[in-house]
């Protein structure tokens, strides 16, 4: 009899405290993209979203993010159903130093201007590269399409190397 209370309030606690959790953890979203489908320094494998109402960030994993060339790590967000898409770029040359912007524009392709700072962290030990911002800079609440890429040089030319599916990342 003992073990059976034992059991029913440990199945208690554990279905109380996943209850709780699952509103903070609707919001995150981690995914994996085809490993060897780029050279290694740009192949995308292991993805994540955050759009938690105070911040939205990603942090990706590259197969072997080495830090001797120029690359561009980008974000592509846009709320579900609003009419801005934002463009998060972060660039790190081969002397580790960084910048980053924000581009925004319409479905009209009407420029939008931020005056939000995006940081990011670019970590070629650990082969991980992270961005994040205020989620008011992205507009309203709600659900975002998300995409991401990675690629040579500074974004001026070409295409990405890797880029992840488009998602939908839920707001909790």
């Amino acid at each position: 009899m003992r073990t059976l209370t034992a059991i029913t309030a440990t199945a208690a606690v554990l279905a109380a405290v996943v209850s709780a959790a699952a509103p903070a953890s609707a919001d995150v979203l981690s995914f994996t993209d085809k490993r060897g489908d780029a050279a290694a320094r740009y192949d995308l494998t292991a993805l994540r979203v955050n759009n938690s109402a105070a911040r939205v960030s990603a942090t990706v994993h590259v197969r072997d993010l080495r830090g001797d060339r120029t690359q561009i790590f980008g974000l592509t967000v846009a709320v579900v159903g609003g009419d801005t898409t934002y463009m998060l770029s972060t660039v790190r040359r081969a002397n580790g130093t960084t910048t980053s912007r924000i581009d925004g524009y319409t479905s009209d392709y009407t420029d939008v201007t931020s005056d939000c700072t995006l940081v990011s962290r670019w970590q070629p030990v650990k082969n991980t590269i992270s961005v994040s911002l205020p989620r008011a800079c992205v507009g309203g609440p709600g659900a975002l399409r998300a995409n991401l890429y990675i690629g040579a040089g500074n974004g001026s030319t070409g295409d990405p190397a890797d880029q992840s599916k488009v998602v939908r990342v839920g707001q909790g």
